[in-house]
């Protein structure tokens, strides 16, 4: 089994230096350049929103080129509402992580059908996107379920529990994130804190692992948040989802404390960001990945979200059970 294996990574290296000698010809298609959309619209706030243009990867500009010379129009179930106001910050290299140029002054709120349409003055046509803001999930119960000391016999590995309500009359998509202070000085506020990833654990989050990549004993990756449909619970009044941490009682002072969120998403996002996180599979045989886009005439996303529970603290002493 293992000469096959050789055999078998012979190849593979063979056929990969052999296809680096052989000059790559991209069609023209592929240097064509199309409107980029992307607004996250939250209940309860106003809509920001980023337009911009595509790039060749193989250009030697920014990553985006996002533009402030747009129009771009909201409107809120069927009704114009408003020409959106540009909303100056730094220039933005993520949009995802909240740097928009657009602005509404208008509040959206679960419900509401939010359909975005922009233009450019160098491109022909509109380009637009739209989504139904979730409403929120209950969340009954936060708490800390366990903690035992680790097998090495360096700290300790804890499960924290974050138990909310499904609604068996739709189909509803979230997004959770929970950091543990792992270093805190009370002794010096002036210290800036140290925050660190839970491990997102629970049966839900599992996803398809290439076997390529468990073979060859490569360690499973880890994320700073985790998203998930509601096909596996489905109208569960209560259900437990599970993240780990891990603790170290020599830095972390005073008791556990959380940052947690959790937010219903909408379909659009939801596919976004597994496509997304697809294209972060290296394995040999894993084929292209187009990440989700509901633009029209143009790339993007327009998604939305509502929070249920936004960055709060929590705090549990620490008990060893």
């Amino acid at each position: 089994m293992n000469k096959i294996i050789r055999f078998l990574t012979l190849i593979l290296v063979t056929v990969s230096f052999s296809a680096c000698e052989n000059n790559i010809e991209f069609p023209d298609r592929l240097e064509e350049k199309y409107m980029v959309l992307y607004s996250m619209a939250e209940a309860g706030k106003p809509v920001l929103v980023s337009v911009g243009e595509s790039v060749f990867f193989l250009d030697n500009v920014p990553i985006q080129n996002w533009r402030k010379d747009a129009t771009v129009s909201l409107y809120i179930n069927g009704e114009f509402i408003e020409h959106l106001k540009v909303y100056d910050r730094n220039p933005p290299h993520q949009p995802v992580d909240g740097d928009e140029y657009y602005k509404s002054d208008a509040i959206v709120n679960s419900g509401d059908e939010v359909r975005i349409e922009a233009s450019l003055p160098d491109f022909n046509e509109v380009t637009s996107g739209s989504t139904v803001v979730p409403y929120p999930t209950s969340v009954i119960d936060v708490k800390v379920i366990s903690l035992v000391p680790n097998e090495n016999g360096n700290g300790y590995y804890g499960k924290l529990q974050i138990t909310f309500s499904d609604d068996e009359n739709s189909n509803d998509y979230y997004w959770v994130s929970a950091k543990k202070r792992a270093e805190y000085y009370p002794e010096h506020p002036d210290w800036i804190d140290n925050w660190i990833d839970v491990k997102y654990e629970d049966k839900i989050f599992a996803e398809k692992v290439d076997y390529i990549i468990e073979a060859f004993g490569e360690p499973k990756r880890s994320y700073s948040y985790g998203f998930f449909d509601d096909r596996s619970i489905n109208g569960i009044e209560k259900y437990p989802l599970t993240l780990g941490f891990y603790h170290n009682p020599e830095v972390s002072k005073g008791p556990l404390t959380f940052a947690i969120s959790l937010c219903t998403i909408d379909e659009n996002y939801y596919k976004y960001l597994k496509s997304y996180r697809q294209t972060f599979d290296n394995s040999v045989l894993q084929e292209p990945v187009q990440v989700h886009s509901n633009i029209k005439n143009g790339v993007g996303l327009v998604g939305s979200k509502t929070n249920s529970i936004s960055e709060e603290l929590y705090q549990f002493d620490v008990v060893i059970r």
